[in-house]
């Protein structure tokens, strides 16, 4: 009985482990690239606000190593090439983890409502097309998007285990 009891616990620190790991760390599906080029963009978004009153989130320019996602303990990640998971390089893809001061409101946000991407300086509306809830490492929501098309993904789900994914486009409205 004793043994049964080691057994059982060390499979449950184990599983806690890399239920831990998967949060903190989005895997990719392994048909991507181990490496990339970064590519410079005046275009790129430096920040990211979910409402007009809330704070503004870092966008940390990332990259995708051995099929797994650089993130930011401080910020959010915004993918340096998205023409690395098959996307148009003017959409703009973007991951952070759902902890309340990071993206743990997204999920608040339904189609038709507007967040604020900040580029070149001057905040410009998005408005949200679609929102779904997926496995992980499904992209298909990503393939969806078409050019100057914005994604943001999050957690979700139980343990983590599902992704949240955010379409937004453009609105012609400087806003802020």
């Amino acid at each position: 009985m004793r043994i049964l009891l080691i057994f059982v616990g060390i499979i449950s620190l184990v599983s806690s482990m890399v239920l831990l790991s998967n949060r903190y760390v989005p895997l990719l599906p392994e048909a991507l690239s181990s490496s990339m080029v970064i590519q410079g963009s005046a275009q790129r978004p430096t920040h990211l606000k979910l409402t007009q009153e809330s704070e503004s989130i870092e966008l940390v320019p990332s990259q995708i190593q051995n099929q797994t996602w650089e993130t930011s303990q401080t910020g959010a990640s915004i993918l340096t090439n998205p023409s690395l998971l098959g996307l148009s390089d003017t959409s703009i893809v973007i991951y952070g983890h759902n902890w309340p001061r990071l993206l743990g409101k997204l999920h608040e946000l339904k189609e038709g409502d507007v967040f604020y991407l900040k580029i070149q300086g001057s905040w410009q509306e998005m408005q949200i097309q679609s929102q779904s809830i997926v496995g992980k490492s499904d992209l298909g929501p990503l393939y969806a998007a078409d050019t100057k098309s914005v994604i943001v993904y999050t957690c979700a789900g139980f343990l983590d285990s599902k992704r949240l994914v955010v379409l937004a486009k453009p609105t012609d409205y400087r806003a802020i």
